[in-house]
């Protein structure tokens, strides 16, 4: 027996539905979707690497852990992923659907500041760890794959990444930083326009920037880890 999701993107895409959401609304950082079969999966996460948000798809076919990482995009979605490469989409194995561990797991971060946690060994909280074999742990860790694993008597997650291989936290910690730095020069450019006029092209106008570009730096290594 195995288990699979099958049914093909919907006729109004995803990336579709991402542009009229983020044109109500765009405040929001993580994605998550239900009924998640290989084209789903892989058309929501090819929309949101174009975006500045993240997305979690979580994966209960068998496959991902029963077969090894052909490295060519062949083997199953888990696998096909990691060979796109992307920096802005992880995934969570379960074979229980309805357990819903991406949700858990992105419940245990995401209420964090940026930089002060990372995203391995989160332990959600409700959760029933997958009982993976040492082959099935193998090719899950080979393919990126996030999953609920009891080691050392604890139900921790491994491995905290994007499929691509980088971790979690530093693209969100990269993404904060980002942020706080946009936002910080815009803020000291509408606060000159109030008061001054602008900030000026000369030496002491560029200082001004580099102050608040130094100011982003010194509160990012408090929390960003990347």
């Amino acid at each position: 027996l195995k288990i699979e999701q099958d049914h093909a993107e919907p006729a109004t895409t995803i990336a579709t539905d991402l542009t009229n959401i983020r044109a109500e609304n765009d405040s929001w950082y993580a994605l998550y979707t239900l009924y998640n079969s290989e084209a789903y999966v892989k058309a929501a996460a090819a929309a949101i690497e174009a975006l500045t948000q993240i997305y979690c798809a979580d994966l209960s076919m068998s496959e991902s852990a029963t077969l090894a990482s052909a490295g060519t995009g062949s083997s199953d979605p888990a696998d096909d992923l990691k060979v796109l490469n992307y920096d802005r989409t992880f995934t969570v194995y379960h074979p229980s659907p309805i357990s819903m561990n991406g949700a858990a797991f992105m419940g245990t971060r995401l209420p964090k500041a940026p930089g002060s946690a990372t995203w391995k060994y989160a332990q959600p909280a409700g959760q029933t760890p997958v009982n993976a074999t040492a082959t099935h742990t193998t090719n899950l860790v080979a393919k990126n794959v996030n999953f609920l694993q009891t080691t050392a008597g604890v139900a921790i997650m491994r491995e905290g990444k994007m499929v691509g291989g980088e971790f979690i936290d530093v693209i969100r910690d990269l993404d904060y930083l980002k942020d706080d730095i946009q936002k910080s020069i815009f803020e000291a450019l509408v606060s000159a326009g109030i008061t001054v006029g602008k900030i000026p092209l000369t030496d002491a106008g560029i200082a001004i920037i580099e102050a608040v570009l130094r100011g982003c730096l010194l509160r990012g290594p408090s929390r960003c880890t990347g």
